[in-house]
């Protein structure tokens, strides 16, 4: 499915279930090029009760143009989606996607610090399993920088809650992250679970979230539990990558994890341009 177009602030786009029972699938053929539902350029869609699964990537939202608003997925079920890792494949490369996720906001533009692509986002009531990630936020691995410097004004102003996320396993070339977030600014994360996410190896190492160019985010009243022991690198709940300011948690049980709770970085010194995945 691919939708193009844009609704309004006062009357959304939707995409939803029609009537009861249980929630429509949108299931493909488990090839890496394969993609549920790719939305380009949206503003003002409500995407709500879908089960997606066996895909490259699940929803991709895709912007190659900037100043868009008002993005809506509730009530949402994402399996089985994997095969592109590290933006391994060409289809990975040509759609922006470092990592296969269930949900994905990524794309490329061109931005000043004034700038964004994308503000007023909402998740809530998302399930992820047997995914290489379950949410992505991530502008091909942040390569995406201002001429402001680190980028993270791209995506603004997102809201994720009630998300249980567990048992992300690939498997792949690497389970590197259950969510990924990165280059976004004013973001709160409550009422949620994640455990036994980045549960298969990966060389440049494992986390249950990883945080890049990120400014003013909280994880809250919340659930952080069972990174697996994979021989990798890390194995941590909470990894703080690079370029960080004002990223919080706090209210919340974090447990059971292999390596630290939560991982502080210094590896990419001052060099915001670098890639925010270890090779």
């Amino acid at each position: 499915m691919t939708i193009n177009g844009s609704g309004s602030a006062a009357s959304y786009a939707r995409i939803d279930a029609y009537g009861s029972g249980a929630r429509p699938k949108v299931i493909r053929n488990g090839n890496e090029a394969d993609r549920a539902i790719r939305m380009n350029n949206p503003s003002y869609w409500s995407v709500n009760n879908l089960e997606i699964g066996s895909a490259g990537t699940g929803i991709l939202i895709y912007y190659d143009t900037l100043s868009h608003q008002g993005l809506q997925f509730s009530n949402i079920y994402v399996h089985d989606i994997r095969g592109i890792h590290q933006g391994d494949t060409t289809s990975g490369q040509n759609d922006r996607i470092w990592n296969s996720a269930g949900i994905e906001i990524t794309g490329s533009v061109s931005f000043t610090s004034s700038q964004y692509a994308l503000q007023n986002v909402t998740l809530s009531g998302i399930e992820g399993t047997h995914n290489q990630d379950s949410i992505s936020f991530d502008w091909f691995n942040g390569v995406q920088s201002s001429d402001g410097g680190d980028g993270h004004n791209l995506v603004q102003n997102a809201t994720l809650s009630d998300l249980y996320l567990h048992d992300d396993n690939g498997p792949a070339a690497g389970c590197d992250e259950g969510m990924r977030l990165v280059n976004i600014q004013n973001v709160t994360i409550f009422n949620s679970r994640l455990n036994d996410e980045a549960a298969c190896h990966s060389n440049s190492g494992t986390a249950g979230i990883i945080f890049g160019r990120l400014q003013n985010v909280s994880f809250v009243n919340s659930i952080m539990t069972g990174v697996p022991n994979t021989g990798s690198p890390d194995q941590t709940g909470f990894d703080y990558e690079c370029c960080n300011d004002q990223v919080r948690i706090r209210d919340s049980y974090i447990a059971g994890n292999a390596g630290a709770g939560i991982e502080f970085l210094a590896i990419h010194g001052g060099e915001i341009t670098a890639p925010i995945a270890r090779y």
